[in-house]
């Protein structure tokens, strides 16, 4: 790839929008060198642009690097005695952004100081306020906090506003709740567990609107009455004001990730896992062993939790009496693999795979959900940086959201083959105790 020229017509702001659309993307070679060509054009860079150039320097692996243009974007964004929303906005941006890095070096301690310091300023920007709610979630036990400032999600383009539709208030009804889904797979999985407790609140089965591949999947939950695409259960109104829509099913919306700050969920009081009801088959033979090293390279953080394929085969190399099933979506297994790849099919059909195995070993992508709600034995190799699916405090090897699934977790994000080295450990002391 050239690198990039800049427009020296431009405006500072004008080439923070234009890294922003690539940072956006996940484009971070092209991150880094758009701020390369900035530099060289102008020899000096605002903290915002700091800032990106950390995060692109992060994603390719160089953190070292990356922890020098965080530590800069900082140092220019003290907060003044009566900060602007500009300014708050960035200071939490920066230490979130030095807190991950610290954390995929495996200085954690250095990590919670940054991380902290971004907790402890208020900010209105939605999308600092949602990064805010996920560490909340995964660094303390202020969760009713957490899953308010989760709520600033809504009205941004990840989640729009649906005006003149009535939305849900976690009191009874005159008719079902229409529940839409938010985000992908693994969140539309772990979120049905609030299910249940929006049809028992409202008192009416709830109406489940989002993509056909989920349907059999969410069908199956208790307290779902039925399943929409979600054209079915929005209409959009015709005519001036076309941006409107009107609800054609139910008595009143809500969006999936609501539904813990309606249920006002704590660590203490999260519910159980739901699914549908899966038996396990009967089979003889050897251990079943289901596999899966990366998750959709969409994800924002996937540079990280995905293992390369020379790393994760570690765990099947030499000649263990194993039943090896690969859980990899629409991926030809890597050479000399002892597995097929799998065949595709819905989430349904991915579980029904998934509920034959004796044992899961996958990342952090939706088959730890899937195989976490069916309470099959699963090891997830999780990334360095926290989650709130997998708190890294109190918790140790455990996740709060998943009690079949034991956590392997990074000490830096380079040991990836040190993390499947112990995964491989773990399933010969399972292998000894059949």
């Amino acid at each position: 790839m050239s690198e990039p020229a800049i427009d020296a017509t431009l405006s500072d702001h004008e080439l923070l929008t234009v890294i922003a659309a690539a940072y956006d993307k996940h484009q971070w070679q092209s991150v880094v060198e758009l701020t390369d060509a900035w530099l060289e054009s102008r020899g000096t860079m605002p903290p915002g642009a700091c800032h990106f150039r950390s995060a692109g320097l992060q994603g390719l692996g160089e953190y070292e690097a990356a922890l020098a243009w965080g530590g800069l974007a900082c140092k220019v964004t003290p907060l003044s005695t009566k900060p602007k929303e500009a300014e708050r906005t960035m200071f939490v941006s920066t230490r979130v952004g030095m807190g991950m890095c610290f954390a995929r070096l495996g200085q954690w301690d250095d990590a919670l100081r940054f991380f902290r310091a971004a907790l402890r300023v208020p900010t209105k920007d939605p999308y600092v306020a949602v990064a805010q709610a996920h560490l909340r979630l995964a660094i303390t036990d202020s969760w009713k906090k957490a899953w308010r400032e989760h709520e600033q999600r809504i009205g941004t383009d990840r989640s729009p506003v649906l005006p003149n539709i009535p939305e849900w208030d976690g009191k009874p009804t005159d008719g079902p709740v229409v529940v839409l889904h938010e985000q992908g797979i693994g969140d539309a999985v772990l979120f049905a567990r609030w299910l249940p407790w929006i049809a028992e609140r409202s008192g009416h089965p709830v109406i489940w609107a989002g993509p056909k591949f989920l349907h059999r999947w969410i069908a199956g939950i208790p307290g779902v009455g039925s399943v929409v695409p979600p054209e079915a259960a929005l209409l959009e109104k015709v005519g001036e004001g076309a941006t409107d829509v009107r609800l054609v099913l139910g008595s009143c919306v809500t969006r999936a990730m609501t539904a813990p700050y309606l249920h006002g969920t704590t660590r203490k009081t999260i519910p159980a896992p739901a699914a549908p009801p899966l038996e396990k088959p009967k089979r003889r033979g050897p251990m079943r062993i289901g596999v899966c090293w990366a998750g959709a390279a969409s994800g924002h953080h996937d540079f990280e939790r995905s293992i390369p394929t020379e790393d994760f085969a570690l765990l099947w190399e030499g000649d263990l009496p194993v039943e090896w099933v690969s859980l990899q979506y629409a991926t030809e297994p890597p050479e000399g693999a002892p597995f097929p790849a799998m065949p595709t099919g819905d989430v349904y059909a991915t579980a029904e795979i998934v509920r034959s195995c004796d044992l899961v070993v996958t990342v952090d992508t939706s088959i730890l959900h899937i195989a976490g709600s069916l309470g099959v034995p699963t090891l997830c190799l999780t990334p360095t940086t926290p989650d709130w699916r997998y708190p890294h405090w109190p918790d140790g090897d455990a996740t709060p959201w998943y009690p079949s699934v034991s956590l392997i977790r990074r000490d830096n994000a380079r040991a990836t083959a040190d993390q499947v080295r112990t995964a491989r450990a773990l399933v010969e002391m399972l292998l000894q105790s059949r």
